[in-house]
């Protein structure tokens, strides 16, 4: 559902990722992390985008026993 920057821009996507995980939106996150992995040109730069997608995957699963339907923000 990548639709509100260029989705073939790896710039506004990874910003996109970034924002998103800061206003909560864990799992809608993580589909902009793994899209910018796709994007990326540079081993640094897939790198960081995987690694802030594992870490992405990682915060849905410590979060996901204390998760009620009424809590969750994605």
């Amino acid at each position: 559902m990548l639709s509100p920057v260029d989705p073939d821009c790896d710039i506004a996507v990874a910003t996109m990722a970034q924002l998103l995980l800061q206003q909560g939106k864990v799992n809608q996150a993580l589909e902009y992390f793994e899209r910018a992995a796709s994007l990326s040109r540079t081993e640094a730069e897939i790198i960081n985008a995987l690694s802030y997608a594992e870490a992405t995957r990682t915060q849905l699963q410590v979060n996901l026993p204390y998760s009620t339907p009424n809590n969750i923000a994605c």
